[in-house]
This record gives structure tokens, C-alpha cells and sequence, in this order.
């Protein structure tokens, strides 16, 4: 009766967002029985509203190990495959699950939210009709019906699920979020802004809104707006037709940039299209963090932004005023100070591709994919920090050493785009 008692002391203190006391709840229930199934289900459920989804999978594991054939058990598996960004394994074990239980309608949501995450909208669609055949009111089903809808254009079907939706549970903040970036994706910020805001109401500490709320705001900015269009249209992709994007650009791009002396005439068409590709290029790395800096004075938006905004933006403003100090040193120096008028160019291009990098690592997910990036970004950085040595002791050496570094550049970039 005691070790019921843990349990259920436990699950209190999950509700309430005490965690670690949670956790010790847990751990005397198994000290008590170590095999005990319900203990480990819930020490599953409590790592994984900590955000440990590694330790969450360890323990998924050794419930699989006990019982291989049960639904509930293999649904959290799926979970925290899931949280992993392990979506293809993810969707094997949620189909096992399904297949022991057909009737379970959160299986669905989740089944609804990896195949969405894929860009597989009709089997998405498909497995939250799915879930709401089982359950009409289920949140996830409702919420990713909708969202897949508006991704294959049926407009009139997708409005009429936000209506579903919201009339289902109009207190639940995170349908009040999805509906808010339905809104933002067909470009009305201010809808966008009225549910976000209602959902942050609901639960002032709901991630999904917060981030919703600051796209909002930002994309009063004509730039901003554009970008979150070709984040939108992205995301609507396949990620192999994705990463065909990049590569056809980035090869266009080459082409142009190495017979664009051979084109006559349409030469400076030719270096206008590889200067505004560059300047998009860069941009889509750096401006979520850049916009946060004017966040930063905007009335409201200043307090959306977590500490780890604020710190990231800080940072990326002291290697913008790097890149700004080196173009005006472009300006100030010419052929005659070589030496200086080269160490100003690395300048501004050490405090862009830090910004990347520092922003690479802020727009990740998942802790192990923070933790890679920091590490290969430290490195960079004490590369970047040789070169502004070299650039001062050895004008020569640096120059050699920058192609170095700009290689490096481009395999930290196809190092960050494998993390999730």
C-alpha cells in the first residue's frame, strides 16, 4: 500500500511541475520492487516532462526488455524515440503498439505527428481521422487534422477543424497555439498574435506559444515575414527534396560564380543573382537570433525572450559589432595597408560565421546536438581567433590559413544541418 502511495504521491508532483520530488517518489516505489512496471511507467512520463528524453528511452528499454507485447509500453517507447528525433523508428514501434491496440487514440496523434513531421501530410491526415474515430475530442488528433489540411491546401476543410478544435477544449493552450501558427503560415500575424496571446493566458509557461508569439511579432518586419514564408514553404517539403534544394542552389550557384566571366553581357546579372543568394544565404542562418536583439525593445516581446535568448542575442550583437568595426576598416584602409585592409575582411567574415554558429547551436533541440555543436563551435572559434593572430604576425600564412577556415566553415554547416 505504501509503494501505491509513492506512485501516486509521484504522479501529484509531476502535475505540479515538482519534478525532482517527483522523481525520489518514484525511486522509493522501486526500492521497494524494482520490477515494479507501474514505477518505471511512471519514471518514463517524469523524465520525460524533465526534457531527459535520453534517460526516458534507457528506462523505455528496460520496461521493452519485461514486457515486448504490451501497447501502453511500446507507445512510450515511440515517445521517446520521437523526442529523440528518431521518427523512423519511432513510427515502427507506435505500429506495434497500434497493432496490439488499435483503439488507442493518443498512438494515433502521435503516428499523425511523426508522419507531419515528414512531410507526409495524406498519412498524417489519415492517422489523426484515425485517432478521432476512436476519440472525437482528442487534442493531438484534432490539432495535427488541421495542420495537415492547411499543408495540402484544403483551405475550407482546415478552417472548419480550428473551429472543431477550439470548440472542443477552448481552455487547451496548445490548440490554441496550433491554431495560432495556421494563422501565421496563411500570413495573419494579428489572428496569430490573438490566439498566442490566449494560449499564454491559459499557460504562461507553454513553450510552443512563446516561440509562436515572438515569429508573430517579429514578422511585422518585412524581412522576417519573408523568411518565415520560405520557412513555411520548407517545411512543406520532403527532407530529401529539402537538402535538393540546397545542393541545386549551392551548384547554380557554383556554376554561375566560376563562367560568369564568359557570360558577356549577362555577367552582371550573373554576380547580382551570386550576391543576393550569399546575402540570403546568410541571413536564413542569422536572423532569428539578430531579431531577437531588437526584440530585446520591443514592449512586450522583451519578456518572451528566455535567458538563453537573451544570452545568445547578446552574444550574436558582440560579433555583429566585430564584423561592423572590420567594415569600417575596410573603409578606412586601402591597397597601401594591405595587411590591415586583409584583417579587417577577416573580421567581417569571422563575426557573420560565429553569429552561425552560435545560432546553429541555440536552434537546436536536442541537448546531445547542443552539446556536438558547442564543441565542433569552440573549435571554430579558436580557429577564427588563429586567424586574426595570423593576420597580424603573419599576413602571408593568414592568407593560406583563411582557405582553411573557410572550408571549415562549409563542414561546420553540413555538421550542423545532420543535428536535429
Amino acid at each position: 500500500m505504501d509503494l501505491d502511495r509513492s506512485l501516486y504521491k509521484a504522479e501529484h508532483l509531476m502535475k505540479q511541475g515538482r519534478y525532482s520530488e517527483a522523481i525520489k517518489e518514484v525511486n522509493t516505489h522501486l526500492a521497494g520492487d524494482p520490477e515494479s512496471i507501474p514505477g518505471l511507467i511512471m519514471l518514463v512520463q517524469v523524465y520525460l516532462a524533465m526534457d531527459k528524453d535520453e534517460k526516458a528511452d534507457e528506462v523505455a528499454d528496460q520496461l521493452l526488455a519485461r514486457k515486448p507485447d504490451d501497447a501502453t509500453i511500446l507507445y512510450l517507447k515511440a515517445i521517446t524515440l520521437s523526442q529523440l528525433a528518431k521518427r523512423k523508428e519511432a513510427l515502427k514501434f507506435v505500429n506495434s503498439a497500434l497493432s496490439y491496440n488499435p483503439h488507442m487514440a493518443d498512438a494515433h496523434g502521435l503516428k499523425a505527428s511523426l508522419y507531419y513531421h515528414q512531410a507526409e501530410f495524406e498519412k498524417s491526415l489519415e492517422a489523426a481521422n484515425a485517432g478521432l474515430s476512436e476519440d472525437a475530442h482528442n487534442e493531438t488528433c484534432l490539432n495535427f487534422r488541421s495542420m495537415a489540411l492547411l499543408k495540402l491546401g484544403r483551405v475550407e476543410e482546415h478552417f472548419n477543424a480550428d473551429q472543431e478544435a477550439l470548440k472542443s477544449n477552448p481552455m487547451n493552450p496548445t490548440t490554441h497555439a496550433t491554431v495560432g501558427f495556421s494563422a501565421l503560415e496563411k500570413g495573419d500575424s494579428d489572428k496569430a498574435k490573438e490566439h498566442f496571446r490566449e494560449a499564454l493566458r491559459i499557460d504562461p509557461s507553454n513553450e510552443f506559444a512563446r516561440s509562436g508569439m515572438m515569429m508573430a511579432i517579429k514578422s511585422t518586419n518585412i524581412f522576417y515575414s519573408l523568411f518565415l514564408k520560405y520557412v513555411f514553404w520548407m517545411s512543406g517539403l520532403k527532407p530529401q527534396v529539402r537538402w535538393g534544394v540546397v545542393i541545386i542552389g549551392y551548384l547554380l550557384i557554383q556554376g554561375l560564380s566560376r563562367y560568369s566571366g564568359s557570360l558577356g553581357t549577362f555577367e552582371p546579372v550573373a554576380e547580382a543573382i551570386i550576391v543576393l543568394y550569399m546575402i540570403f544565404a546568410v541571413s536564413t542562418w542569422i536572423i532569428n537570433p539578430v531579431s531577437n536583439i531588437f526584440l530585446r525593445f520591443h514592449s512586450f516581446g522583451k519578456y518572451l525572450l528566455s535567458e538563453e535568448d537573451i544570452k545568445v542575442a547578446n552574444i550574436c550583437a558582440g560579433l555583429l559589432l566585430l564584423s561592423l568595426c572590420g567594415a569600417v576598416g575596410i573603409f578606412v584602409f586601402d591597397e597601401s595597408t594591405l595587411q590591415w585592409y586583409n584583417l579587417s575582411f577577416y573580421l567581417i567574415c569571422i563575426g557573420i560565421a560565429l553569429t552561425v554558429v552560435v545560432s546553429s547551436v541555440s536552434n537546436r533541440t536536442l541537448e546531445r546536438s547542443k552539446r556536438r555543436l558547442k564543441n565542433a563551435g569552440l573549435i571554430y572559434a579558436v580557429a577564427s581567433g588563429i586567424l586574426i593572430l595570423l593576420a597580424v604576425a603573419a599576413p602571408g600564412l593568414a592568407f593560406k590559413f583563411f582557405n582553411i577556415w573557410i572550408y571549415g566553415f562549409i563542414g561546420y554547416q553540413f555538421f550542423a544541418n545532420s543535428q536535429q
